[in-house]
């Protein structure tokens, strides 16, 4: 198998908060997470409407029992029930989207916590995250095009490296990964991407939690490295 390498010219054009993600509690899971609550608004079309009353009837909860219905929800399925239990009465005071260990579910624990933080009032941690845009050009490769349009999550961190300062937490936790070209676990803390491309120019929309985007470096401009390999026909 024959490898080459490509250069891509990338930009950090844009850097901004987020709160809310935008795939997070569309209307239909609302009203599902109501009916565990025995509450049913299957007639209610409005979100605003569908949200407040929501909010209302998690509020109605003590702040444990809350989280418990809301974790239940959304990571019954990834987590047992002791785990569950434990976390909902930890994450009154503890950013669990950021300090659980698996960084697999750090998007379901920040959608968790942000209902809850709007329930009630702000008790729970407020919610951090960002959005950032790169500008790349020079993307030849129908590879890479093809992996970006796909969602392919190692490539789009293998883009955004060179916008990270020297000791950034991604570089402190995952340099032999990163040493290795082996990305793949290190960037499941993107948590929505956006490709565009027209002609030579394209565009990366990433979202992930404040905790990792803070250490990204302000209009930083780079020339990212891929190793891809040949195939023949």
């Amino acid at each position: 198998m024959e490898y080459y390498m490509s250069v891509i010219r990338v930009s950090l054009s844009k850097k901004e908060p987020v709160f809310k993600l935008p795939d997070s509690w569309p209307i239909e899971d609302l009203k599902a997470l109501l009916k565990v609550m025995d509450l049913d608004l299957d007639a209610v079309n409005e979100l605003q409407e569908v949200e407040e009353m929501c909010y209302m009837a998690l509020n109605e909860l003590e702040t444990h029992e809350a989280a418990s219905i809301v974790l239940t929800f959304l990571l019954g399925n990834d987590l047992e029930p002791g785990q569950i239990s434990n976390m909902s009465h930890e994450m009154i005071d503890q950013k669990m989207w950021e300090e659980y260990p698996e960084i697999s579910l750090h998007k379901k624990l920040y959608s968790a916590n942000y209902l809850l933080y709007k329930a009630f009032n702000g008790r729970f941690p407020r919610p951090g995250a960002e959005r950032v845009i790169l500008k790349l050009e020079n993307i030849q490769d129908e590879s890479e095009k093809a992996k970006l349009l796909g969602n392919d999550k190692e490539i789009c961190l293998k883009l955004l490296l060179g916008a990270f300062e020297e000791n950034a937490l991604i570089y402190r936790l995952y340099s032999e990964q990163i040493s290795k070209g082996d990305l793949k676990e290190a960037s499941l803390f993107i948590w929505e991407q956006n490709f565009t491309t027209e002609g030579t120019v394209s565009m990366l929309e990433l979202t992930a939690s404040t905790y990792w985007f803070d250490d990204l470096l302000d209009h930083a401009e780079y020339d990212a490295k891929l190793l891809n390999h040949e195939t023949h026909v």
